[in-house]
């Protein structure tokens, strides 16, 4: 395997940026079950291939390529979780900074009270839509 690692270097390189652009634009939260079950078969179906190629079952040109694609198939999937991963902490970031009201903006939800600024009486956080807030900066409360 060490001499398909080194051959093949290059396509292994791009198996794994491909993994990297495929598990940043495929996130997910939270898995379903049916991911759940998916991953299971695959795992199942990795591991009988690794078994076959450490026991040498398949002599010749189909061993040969059964572990080159033993080998591709573990860079995808470590690029896909190196991507997935990255999403997930930037997308964390963005969901933890902090407000820019400031002291004495009108912000709605629990945030705009941790950051400083006051709630509107009966204002939901984000009026119900992503992306948008109640923040009136340089306005008081109940102008």
């Amino acid at each position: 395997m060490l001499f398909l690692a080194t051959f093949f270097k290059w396509w292994l390189l791009g198996a794994l940026v491909l993994g990297l652009i495929v598990g940043w634009f495929t996130y997910i939260p939270r898995p379903r079950a049916w991911i759940d079950r998916a991953v299971s078969a695959v795992i199942v179906i990795f591991a009988a291939g690794v078994l076959v190629a450490l026991l040498r079952l398949l002599p010749g040109r189909a061993g040969y390529l059964l572990e080159l694609a033993l080998l591709m198939f573990t860079a995808y999937v470590i690029g896909c979780f190196i991507g997935w991963l990255a999403h997930n902490l930037l997308r964390g970031q963005s969901a933890l900074a902090p407000s820019t009201a400031g002291a004495g903006g009108t912000v709605s939800g629990s945030a705009g009270t941790a950051a400083g600024g006051t709630v509107a009486p009966g204002a939901s956080a984000a009026n119900g839509r992503p992306g948008q807030s109640n923040v009136q900066p340089g306005k008081p409360h109940g102008s």
